[in-house]
């Protein structure tokens, strides 16, 4: 029986071994586990009921008032049947449109310009936004900065002629 006895000793050692080991596996990867949740939560801020308290309800988000849909302005509008100045506008620098219509015979010649307030087309010249050459309607977009500025309408042959400007606010 002493033999037996020593036959089944390293068998229990073995069994025993391997239960501590395993039980030392899991304790390490708890505690990993943890390490990897501690720092997650500080490099996510932390206290989570900050976070919430900051972001709004819903009741809150019913209450903000959506934007309103943007819609064309009119800034100004000039029409004449000759050469013609309106007075100062501003613009806010936004998306700004001018449409325009030159009514006359098949010899007409138009020029819009939209000059900044305090230059003058006669002391520091300027390029026109359109040419007229024919009569009829069109649009264009302008890429005005914010400031103030006025129409300066030539029109010869023409029997009458309409500029406007809109901003969209």
């Amino acid at each position: 029986m002493s033999e037996d006895k020593k036959t089944k000793e390293p068998e229990a050692k073995k069994g025993m071994s391997s239960g501590v080991k395993v039980g030392i596996g899991c304790c390490g990867i708890l505690v990993i586990v943890g390490i990897i949740g501690i720092i997650g939560s500080a490099i996510d801020g932390g206290d989570k009921s900050s976070k919430t308290s900051s972001s709004p309800t819903t009741s809150q988000a019913q209450n903000k008032e959506t934007p309103k849909p943007k819609s064309w302005q009119t800034v100004v509008e000039l029409n004449g049947t000759a050469n013609k100045r309106s007075d100062t506008f501003q613009l806010e620098g936004g998306k700004t449109k001018m449409t325009y219509n030159f009514d006359g015979g098949d010899m007409i010649v138009g020029s819009i310009y939209v000059v900044k307030e305090g230059k003058s087309l006669e002391k520091d010249g300027g390029f026109p936004e359109v040419m007229i050459s024919k009569p009829g309607s069109d649009e264009t977009f302008l890429t005005k900065s914010k400031g103030t500025y006025y129409l300066d309408v030539t029109g010869a042959n023409t029997s009458g002629w309409t500029v406007k400007i809109e901003e969209e606010k």
